[in-house]
């Protein structure tokens, strides 16, 4: 939802696993599940030991299907 409403920018870092499961008082595996998804779709991508970043692609022109994706944390409905 960050990216899309313009928060991070194309080559931004954004925030660690760590830092998302504090933040939405999840697991690290679903963190990380959630980061690996948007990384298969060409949103995010990966450099190792440095962080995970946004791709410079706009989200409206990213060559897959237009498929919903939902990840629930709980206590965070706002975000929804």
């Amino acid at each position: 939802m960050d990216i899309k409403q313009g928060r991070y920018k194309p080559n931004d870092k954004i925030p660690s696993e760590s830092e998302y499961c504090r933040e939405f008082n999840t697991s690290r595996i679903t963190v990380r599940k959630a980061l690996d998804e948007l990384t298969a779709l060409g949103i995010l991508y990966k450099m190792q030991g440095i962080g995970t970043f946004v791709k410079t692609v706009l989200l409206d022109t990213v060559d897959q299907p237009k498929n919903n994706i939902v990840f629930v944390f709980p206590f965070y409905m706002e975000f929804f």
